[in-house]
């Protein structure tokens, strides 16, 4: 509850006066972050009695505002990323928001203008997007007729597609499982016994996705989880047999299930340098259960990831010197490819004994160095909404020594916002301070 009442505080500031959202709070708002700042607190609001409802209503007039008569949406566009989503995409995701958050009043012309492009270009995406909102639009013959073209769709291809463009223009198995988790949530809602193979079929794939605690992408992962989530609402689960069983690498741990509760198991010790084999078994069940396996571990620099497409380097004036004295960090954040990038993140690690300036940070905000910092723990964070083709940003920051040491700073790393799980890492910033 702390984490949700923190982050609701965080994401309310961002409305802009008159209604709607943008990433820093800065006006113009923009059309689809609002539909799914939309969606998101009234998510929120099931669990959370806090949310503004004013704030709601605020959000859905300004999308009523923004409807530009001939059955779409005006759009306030960046060049890249989810703030240049093509317009056919954030129509239909603006639909799909405003209907599953209970707005389903006054949008009839929208909502049958993206559905007719959604059928006539068969796009995967938002042919799932209009599919959920069918079924809040009481449209149940529509609502069928798209279920009937995914299901011939994966008859055909499989849980396949060459392209696919999302709102966060996630790409590679991210988008496809973003469009696949549309589906199951758009087959949940009307459970007929005739889509019971699809679903399953969908929820497996989604589920070999898992990886590290996610899916993928933050948006991936929020996704997986809502359809895993209604998966589970809407079919339920067994408790099935009494006996959970891990064999790792021959040595065997056993233990009773109480309901469908797990305690963790520490397996170390099995454990060896290579490979490691480990299988899950439930011999008392004939049921099938969720489970997940956590692996932590430490390195001071994590790999670099290839599809990241973002570059990172830093570098120090001075290596050493002395309490009060200052040295000029050099900060270089390059998009490598030809084609330009969505909201970039660079984390940048700051070596104990040593501060940054908030004057100067504040300073280059104003200046549009960058878009919005962060500092968290001892790391700053910068934000640029989006980055051009082949693009190079710099920034130069003071680094004041403040307690005389050796020092080495975290890993730093740069990454694409809505794909934080490709990300580009360097070694951590080392630096001497002397007494003065």
């Amino acid at each position: 509850m702390k984490y949700l009442v923190d982050g609701y505080k965080k994401l309310a500031a961002y409305e802009i006066k008159g209604g709607g959202f943008e990433w820093f709070g800065k006006a113009p708002a923009h059309e689809v972050l609002s539909a799914y700042g939309l969606l998101e607190f009234t998510e929120m609001a099931k669990v959370y009695q806090e949310v503004d409802k004013k704030m709601l209503e605020r959000t859905y007039h300004y999308l009523l505002s923004r409807r530009n008569g001939t059955g779409g949406f005006h759009h306030h566009k960046g060049r890249y990323g989810f703030s240049g989503v093509p317009d056919n995409v954030g129509d239909a995701y603006i639909i799909y928001a405003l209907t599953e958050s209970g707005y389903t009043q006054e949008i009839d012309n929208e909502y049958r203008a993206t559905l007719q492009e959604a059928l006539r270009t068969k796009d995967l995406y938002r042919m799932a997007l209009l599919a959920n909102a069918a079924y809040h639009m009481k449209d149940t013959e529509n609502h069928r007729v798209l279920i009937g073209h995914f299901r011939d769709y994966i008859l055909t291809n499989g849980f396949q597609a060459k392209e696919i463009t999302t709102i966060v223009r996630s790409y590679g198995e991210n988008s496809l499982r973003e469009t696949v988790a549309f589906w199951t949530l758009a087959l949940l809602k009307e459970h007929r016994e005739d889509n019971s193979i699809l679903i399953d079929q969908c929820i497996q794939y989604i589920t070999e996705g898992k990886r590290s605690g996610g899916f993928g992408s933050t948006q991936t992962t929020s996704l997986c989880l809502q359809a895993l989530t209604r998966y589970t609402e809407t079919i339920g689960t067994s408790e099935g047999g009494n006996t959970f069983r891990l064999t790792v690498n021959g040595k065997q741990y056993s233990q009773p299930i109480n309901g469908a509760h797990i305690h963790p198991i520490d397996f170390t010790e099995a454990l060896h340098t290579g490979e490691n084999r480990l299988r899950i078994l439930y011999p008392d069940s004939e049921k099938l259960y969720s489970y997940s396996v956590n692996v932590h571990w430490y390195t001071q620099v994590p790999p670099t990831s290839v599809l990241c497409p973002l570059e990172l380097n830093t570098r120090l004036s001075e290596n050493e010197l002395k309490v009060n004295g200052s040295t000029r960090m050099e900060i270089t954040l390059t998009n490598t490819q030809q084609t330009g990038q969505p909201m970039s993140i660079a984390i940048i690690g700051i070596p104990a004994g040593m501060s940054l300036q908030p004057w100067q940070l504040k300073e280059l905000q104003e200046k549009e160095v960058f878009d919005f910092y962060e500092i968290i723990d001892e790391n700053l964070v910068i934000y640029y909404r989006e980055m051009g083709p082949r693009e190079v940003r710099q920034i130069h920051l003071d680094l004041k020594a403040e307690i005389p040491g050796s020092y080495q700073s975290i890993a730093s790393c740069a990454y694409l916002y809505y794909m934080d799980w490709e990300r580009h890492w360097i070694p951590g910033t080392q630096v001497k301070i002397d007494a003065p």
